[in-house]
């Protein structure tokens, strides 16, 4: 019970996103110039926590705003990494 909850923490956290969402969203901004920086959490290998200014958080939205092929998870992952 516990480790769930922890586990739901690092999810839920607007600065953090599974390490496989993230290698699959750079693939596809390094056609924009663009990728997600992060450093791994040691906590829960399978998770990074986000390195990127307001900045470029806002920009790389502004590139996923318009396809519908990126999950809405990430999206709105980012949107609350840039709000927090």
């Amino acid at each position: 019970m516990f480790e769930t909850r922890i586990e739901d923490y690092w999810i839920t956290r607007p600065d953090t996103l599974n390490l496989g969402y993230i290698k699959d969203l750079n693939h596809f901004l390094i056609l924009y110039n663009l990728s997600i920086a992060y450093q791994p959490c040691e906590d829960l290998p399978d998770f990074g926590i986000l390195q990127l200014s307001k900045e470029d958080a806002k920009t790389i939205l502004d590139v996923l705003k318009d396809n519908s092929l990126i999950n809405d998870y990430i999206k709105h992952s980012i949107q609350n990494y840039i709000a927090k």
